[in-house]
């Protein structure tokens, strides 16, 4: 260790003690000399150094690292009810055959009105065919199972038939005279 460091400090001791105003160090008083400061006395055993308060070895101040703020919880979700419905549920299906079904098909022009049926399995179905073409011939047939083709009729005319839905799928309506086709989709 230097002895730079313990000389200052011996130092300030020595002109700390010498500026509280104690009186109990001895003055040396001259007439003709103006009045100086006696040098405290201050008995340091040669044996006991280490009775000197020694400095601590000085560090530089160091910045505070930035504190980061603390986590935060985002808040808990209480778990909510989904919505309850406003309106009652639909009453379940009737249980028997739906209710009967009739449609009306148009010819003119030597085209059908509709390209599209659609009908519950095991409905009972009225198809009724109205060609309007005059003096032409044309019929509506459905190719379900066990369905004769429907009559010919020379425009203008109406006809006719009934019959119940085959099981679930896609079937064809069609004149056997003319290139005249729909689709026949029978649901569930």
């Amino acid at each position: 260790m230097s002895k730079f460091p313990i000389m200052a400090l011996l130092s300030l001791v020595a002109f700390s003690a010498a500026c509280s105003g104690s009186d109990d160090a001895p003055r040396a008083a001259s007439p003709t000399a103006p009045p100086t400061l006696a040098a405290p006395t201050a008995t340091v055993a040669p044996t006991q150094p280490a009775a000197v308060v020694q400095p601590s070895p000085t560090v530089a101040p160091t910045e505070a690292p930035p504190t980061a703020p603390p986590p935060t919880r985002p808040p808990a979700v209480q778990p909510t009810q989904p919505p309850q419905p406003t309106t009652p549920p639909p009453p379940p299906a009737p249980s028997g055959p739906p209710p009967p079904v009739r449609f009306e098909v148009r010819a003119a022009n030597l085209a059908f009105n509709t390209t599209h049926l659609h009908v519950r399995a095991g409905t009972q179905v009225t198809a009724v065919f109205q060609n309007d073409d005059a003096s032409v011939p044309h019929n509506l047939s459905f190719n379900v199972p066990g369905l004769e083709h429907g009559e010919t009729c020379t425009g203008p005319c109406t006809v006719s038939q009934t019959f119940t839905a085959p099981a679930p799928g896609r079937y064809q309506f069609f004149c056997t005279i003319h290139p005249m086709v729909g689709d026949f989709i029978v649901d569930p």
